[in-house]
C-alpha cells in the first residue's frame, strides 16, 4: 500500500524550514556579537544550539561545523573561531539554498 502524503506534511515541512531559517539567523547573529565581545562561552552555546536546530532537518554539514566551532570555543582555541564561524556561515547558506521549501 502506497503512503499518500497529506497536505499537512508539506505544511509541517515548510514550517520546520521557516523556523530553522529564523533560528539560524538568530544563532549566527549571536555568535557574531559574542565574537565582537570576545565572549567565547556564548559562541559555544550558540553553536551548540544551531547544531541542534540543524539536526532536526538532518543538515549534517551544518551539524558538523557547529560541533567543530563549539569544541574550539570550549577548548579556548580563540584563533580558530573566526575561520570556523565563516565556514559555518557558508555551510548554512549552502544548505538553506538547497532547501526547496521557502
Amino acid at each position: 500500500m502506497e503512503y499518500l502524503h497529506p497536505a499537512y506534511d508539506a505544511e509541517l515541512a515548510c514550517g520546520l524550514v521557516s523556523a530553522y531559517k529564523l533560528d539560524a539567523y538568530d544563532f549566527l547573529s549571536q555568535m557574531d556579537e559574542a565574537l565582537a565581545n570576545a565572549d567565547i562561552s556564548a559562541i559555544a552555546k550558540a553553536a551548540c544550539s544551531l547544531g541542534r536546530a540543524a539536526s532536526i532537518l538532518a543538515l549534517d554539514g551544518v551539524c558538523a561545523v557547529s560541533k567543530e566551532l563549539e569544541t574550539a570555543a570550549r577548548k579556548g582555541l580563540k584563533d580558530q573561531i573566526p575561520a570556523l564561524l565563516q565556514r559555518l556561515r557558508e555551510e548554512n547558506a549552502r544548505w538553506i539554498d538547497g532547501l526547496l521549501v521557502s
